[in-house]
Formats: C-alpha cells, structure tokens, sequence
C-alpha cells in the first residue's frame, strides 16, 4: 500500500532561490558555484577571474543553430533566384537598381517573384498537364534549379512524370492549392507557396497513378512507400501554416487509397484542426492560396462524410470566405489547358486532345453542391437531431434539382453522346446523382410508405450514375484513375441496384447482373493502382453472394479474373477502408427518425416536386437475400409442424 507522505507545519522547507540563471558561465559552472548571468558575473570580478565566457546551453544551441540554417538556406534561395534572373537577362537594370538602393536580398527576391507570379499565372500553357518541363527540376547546376525539393529521387524524368500525373488526375478533383503559385515557387526555390512535405505528399499520391509500361526499370510502388515515409518524417501537426494543412489533406487521400480510412480521418482531422486556425490575412497570393485550401478541405470533408455516412465537422465562418469571386482569376484558370496523360510518351502524342481545364467552374459548382449534400447528412445522420418529415427531405431534394438545373452546359451537357466530359466534371455528376439516391434509399423498404412514388425518379438515378461510369469512364478505359470516393459511390450505386432492381428487362436499363459486372469491371481496373479497390471488390461479391444465391458461375469468373491473387479478407479490411463494418448506409436508424405520418404528407406533397406513380412496381422483383431467405424457409417448416 502506498503512504503519502504530508507536511507538518513545522517541517522545514527548501528556500526556493528568488533568481534561477539557466546558464552559467564557464568559471562558475567549472566550480559548480552560483552564477548571477551577468558579463562579467559577480563572482568573477569579486574573484578577479579573467575571461568570464557563456556557452550556448545545450538546447537554445540546438534552435539558435536551426533558425540560423533555416535563414542561411531562405537566403542563399533567395540570392539564387536573383543570379538566375541576372543570367536570363530578366529585370537586370531593376535588380541592380534596388541593391544599390541597399535593399536587402529577401526583399529583391520578394519583388522579382511577385512579378514572376503576375506574369506566369497568364499563361494558358501553365496547364495542368504540362505543369513542370524537364528542366526546371534539374538537380545540379548553378542556378535555383539545384535545390532539390525531395531526397527521394534525383530522377528529373521521374518528378516530372509524378508531378504531370497528380495534376491531370488528383488536382482538378481536389484541389487544396493554387497550381501557378506552387510550380512558380518551386522552379525558383521559394518555400512561401512551396515545401518539401508537400512535393513528397504530392509524388507519394501520383505513385498510385502510375501505369506500368514495358521497360520500367522502377518500382513505383516502392517509390510511393518512400516518399511517404518522407512526408511522415517531415510533418509537424504543430506547424500551423498552410503548406503542412496541404500536406496533410493530400496524406488523407494517400491513406484512403491504401485503405486505410480511420487513419486518413486522423490526417484530415488534423488538417481541420489546423486549418481553422488560419485566417485569409495576407497579400493577394497568400489570399488567393488560402480560399483554394480552404475550399478543397471544405468539401473533402463533406464528401468523405457522404460516403462513410456521417455528420461533416463544423468550421468557423471564416471558411466562408474562400467563396468571395475572383473573375479574372477564374477566367485564368479555367482556360488553362487540360489532356488525357497517363504515361511519359504522352508527352510526345503530336495527336492528344488538349481542352479547357474548367477548373475554377467546376470548383465553384462542387462547393455548392458540397452545401447541398452537407444538410443531406446533418439530416439523416445526427442521432440526436429532429424527426425526419417529407417535407424536409423535398426541400432538400428540390435544391439538388435546382443545382443541376442551374450548372453550367460546358461541364454538365451530356445529351450529346460525341461530347467527352473532363473527368472531373464526371465525378461532380455522380457525385450528385449519389446524393440524390442517399436521401431517396431509405424510403424503398420502409413500411407502409407508398415506394411506387419514389420508385422512378431514384431508379432514373442510380442508371444515370452508372451510365456517367461506364460511357465515360469504363469506355475510354480510364477507371484507373478514377478518384477514391468515386469508388464508394460505385459501391452505393451497384447496391441499391442489385439489392431493389435485380431483375429489370434491359428496355428499362441495367439489371442488377449487368451492373455487378459494371462494377467489378471498374473496380478492377483501379485496383490495379489502388489497393482499396480490392476490399470494395471483396465488399460487391459478398453482396451479391447475398442476393444471388446462387452466384452464377460467370459471375463467378468474373470475380476471380478482377482479383486473381486474394488473400484472407478479414473484417479489419472493411473497418479500414469504410470506417465501419459495411459499406451500407444505415438505413433502420434513419427510418426510426421518420416522422409518424411522414408517408401521408409525402403522397400529399411529393407531386409538386415530380414525384408520380412509376410502373416500376411490376419491374422492381429483387430477389430476397440469404436472410430473408433463411426467415421464409423457418416459416413454411413452422407451417407444416402446425399442420401437422
């Protein structure tokens, strides 16, 4: 037993001394004798010691000699980049003017870099496919271009391939940083928009893109882990500034593509935490950078929260702000050219297809759409919220109907079959038609609602999200490099399909075994870069074994061919990749949230809002799963015991 130990009143105590010195002077501390700080200390002048000397303490050393490489290596960037612009004849009078002036060299650097900016953000060809040449991550030499940004690889070749990749494929999806301001800084050096945990967190995401093409002579995969492991080495969750909130946020996006989704929710977590942290106070650069982050996290969030089925965190109503227009800059951006690119001789295809990026129309589209499908989950997924009336369900049904109505013909036209979408403007439609089907599911098994009202207009979306699937991304064999929610929202659709419609006649669309073959098919393809994609493959066969019992046998091999080598497929899988224990959204607790005459009010208020009875209600003949199965067979076996 432990005794504690108490102090009397008369028990003497230690005098604590009114002034500690944390370091001492050499003389002092040699004779271990107090030392009062002072040049010189007392005791050496009482003592007439000559050569009264301080050492750094051990731990300020240690900072001061951080800060001081940190300042040698800000400024030999910045000395770099105005020698760099000295050589290629570039604002010479100007430069040489303001150092006679006495400016210092961080300031000229500053100057000459604002103009870069305001020069460089113009051009149509900073595009996201060919975003840095060859040369601008060349790793010796005498100008900026020998920093090297990562010490992973040296491979101009190979940054140059991972960086075309992340910004043709990852960047237009999510984008957490202006791609002008970071290409600009990084060719020059500069750490303002710029960093090594970033670069490597960029490269480590791209390392999944990869396509493996004869000659490869690295290992990509490899490649990813390192420069993962680069990014873990370097990142500081209490470094509040925004390149570490991109790193982090871009981390997220590595993790769910390994499958390892509560891990990635601690990277995002931690990006929020520092995020809202940071104000948009600054000059037009840092502003400009902060509304990109700000929005891209922004909606990260509410998509991750859409697929894993859960309530989005709240931000401070600073992060309203990365809303304010920005017209030219919009413009700007959204004529930066955009290509397929998948491998490096795309570099040199003289027939590719270049096309407007849309990236800033697409941005301001998805946020609200983002706004949208946040109230979706406040409202069917906070356990301790309101009941749930129809009417709160329309309204909301109604705004997404409004959106769509409402968005841009040069990214949401697809009545003509000879139009290819950019495949980011693909995943904001099925993102949307995944809303849509969301906040309709629960209604097709809840009792006593009359599903023949809902019946069509979810079914019409379900189709129009796979159609978006396989016309424009199975068919142009690109679902390599389809994004990671995407692939739960493949995951959503296929089941509502399979699970209600599993027997529709091919007049009225995709069938639930046509749509499992869609699936797998696409699933596949990514897994070839993702591995979370084998868990969702698992997740579908173990559906469709549900619902199809018997699979059928070229189902069968179907399955087998999309993933040849599995492995034991533990419930730890789905855990890391989900979040949770399924996939599925949690249908039973949202219906016990339905308010009592929710079904009335619907059937009374749903056909100002298009909802009609559907002759679905003859087509929709899914087939009982395994459960419901095994609960008919104990009720004939109890009917024949009574009969009896």
């Amino acid at each position: 037993m432990n005794k504690v130990r108490t102090t009397t009143p008369g028990a003497k105590r230690r005098r604590k001394p009114e002034h500690v010195v944390q370091n001492a002077c050499t003389n002092c501390r040699g004779a271990r004798a107090k030392c009062d700080g002072e040049e010189p200390c007392g005791r050496c002048v009482d003592r007439a010691l000559g050569n009264c000397a301080y050492q750094p303490h051990t731990k300020h050393a240690k900072i001061q000699m951080v800060e001081s490489l940190r300042s040698h290596q800000h400024w030999r960037r910045d000395a770099e980049s105005i020698f760099h612009a000295i050589e290629t004849n570039e604002n010479i009078s100007t430069i040489i003017e303001r150092l006679q002036n006495h400016e210092s060299i961080e300031s000229v650097a500053q100057w000459l870099q604002s103009t870069n900016d305001d020069s460089e953000g113009r051009s149509p060809r900073a595009s996201s496919y060919s975003t840095i040449d060859a040369t601008d991550n060349e790793t010796t030499g005498g100008g900026p271009s020998a920093f090297r940004w990562s010490t992973v690889t040296a491979n101009e070749e190979i940054m140059h391939h991972l960086f075309t990749l992340y910004f043709t494929w990852v960047h237009p999806v999510h984008t957490l940083f202006d791609e002008g301001l970071f290409v600009n800084h990084y060719r020059h050096g500069s750490d303002v928009f710029c960093s090594a945990v970033l670069v490597n967190a960029i490269c480590a995401m791209a390392c999944y893109h990869h396509t493996a093409v004869d000659g490869d002579t690295t290992d990509f995969e490899l490649l990813g882990k390192d420069f993962s492991d680069a990014v873990r080495q370097e990142l500081d969750h209490e470094d509040n500034s925004l390149l570490t909130v991109q790193a982090f946020a871009i981390m997220f996006l590595v993790a769910c593509a390994k499958g390892k989704g509560l891990h990635a929710s601690q990277y995002l977590t931690v990006a929020n935490n520092l995020m809202a942290n940071l104000e948009c106070v600054g000059d037009e650069g840092y502003e400009r950078v902060w509304r990109n982050t700000a929005r891209g996290l922004h909606c990260l969030n509410i998509e991750w929260a859409q697929m894993t089925f859960r309530i989005p965190p709240s931000f401070n109503t600073t992060f309203s702000s990365y809303s304010i227009p920005d017209d030219q800059y919009d413009q700007q951006l959204d004529e930066r050219e955009w290509a397929f690119y998948r491998t490096p001789k795309d570099n040199i295809d003289s027939n590719i297809s270049w096309h407007s990026s849309l990236t800033a129309t697409n941005n301001r589209e998805k946020a609200k759409l983002a706004a949208i499908v946040s109230d979706i989950e406040i409202l069917l997924y906070d356990a301790n919220g309101p009941l749930i009336s129809a009417e709160d369900v329309l309204n909301i049904y109604g705004r997404l109907v409004a959106w769509r109505d409402d968005l841009p013909s040069t990214i949401g036209n697809i009545s003509n079959k000879h139009t290819q979408l950019l495949p980011h403007a693909l995943s904001l439609l099925i993102m949307y038609h995944t809303a849509v089907v969301q906040l309709l599911r629960p209604f097709l098994d809840f009792e006593g609602f009359p599903t023949s009202l809902v019946d069509r207009i979810l079914w019409q979306h379900a189709q129009q999200g796979l159609f978006l699937l396989e016309e424009h991304y199975h068919s142009l064999d690109i679902s390599r490099y389809q994004p990671v929610m995407q692939m739960f929202a493949v995951l959503h659709l296929t089941d509502v399909v399979m699970r209600f419609y599993s027997q529709v006649p091919s007049a009225y669309g995709r069938d639930g075994r046509s749509t499992l073959k869609l699936a797998m098919s696409v699933l596949a393809k990514s897994h070839s870069g993702y591995p979370v994609a084998g868990t969702f493959l698992e997740l579908i066969y173990k559906t469709a074994k549900d619902l199809m019992d018997p699979l059928p046998n070229e189902l069968l091999e179907d399955f087998h061919n999309a993933l040849p080598n599995r492995s034991r497929f533990l419930l730890d899988d789905i855990i890391n990749a989900c979040t949770a224990t399924t996939y599925m959204q949690p249908v039973r607790s949202i219906q016990k949230r339905f308010t009592p005459t929710i079904s009335a009010e619907w059937a009374a208020r749903s056909p100002s809002f298009g909802f009609h009875p559907s002759s679905l209600d003859t087509v929709r003949l899914r087939q009982p799963s395994a459960e419901e199965r095994g609960a008919q067979s104990l009720m004939q076996i109890r009917n024949l015991l009574n009969m009896n």
